[in-house]
């Protein structure tokens, strides 16, 4: 997998672009780096486009990736809110299972099949 990762300061919103095969591997593998990225910033919102991937990911993977998540996460800091795009059944799917899993860990995440109504979310404020 060839992640892509950019920051969009004065928005506060972090694209993550997901390419090839994401297995849970893989996936700890991304996220590492992205945790450790000098820009990173956990109270950002930010936008996961699956677009260009296929998730391999199964309920077992969400469930261990929520635990590691909350295992390197220990200083309280709020969190932002995520939209990821998949435009698949399956990646659609597995996002959602994701949203379910995720419940109480972000702000808010939620599922989108476009990048435009992902990121129309994402702009709006509450």
């Amino acid at each position: 997998m060839n992640p892509e990762v950019s920051f969009d300061h004065p928005s506060r919103i972090i694209t993550m672009r997901f390419v090839g095969t994401v297995n849970y591997d893989t996936l700890i593998g991304f996220m590492t780096h992205l945790l450790e990225h000098p820009e990173f910033n956990q109270e950002y919102d930010g936008i996961c486009d699956t677009r260009d991937a296929v998730l391999e990911l199964s309920y077992e993977d969400l469930i261990k990736f929520r635990a590691w998540l909350e295992t390197r996460d220990r200083d309280g800091k709020s969190r932002g809110r995520w939209a990821i795009v998949a435009d698949t059944n399956l990646n659609y799917a597995t996002s959602r299972m994701w949203e379910g899993l995720s419940a109480g860990y972000y702000a808010s995440l939620r599922v989108f099949k476009n990048e435009e109504d992902a990121l129309a979310w994402l702009h709006a404020r509450a």
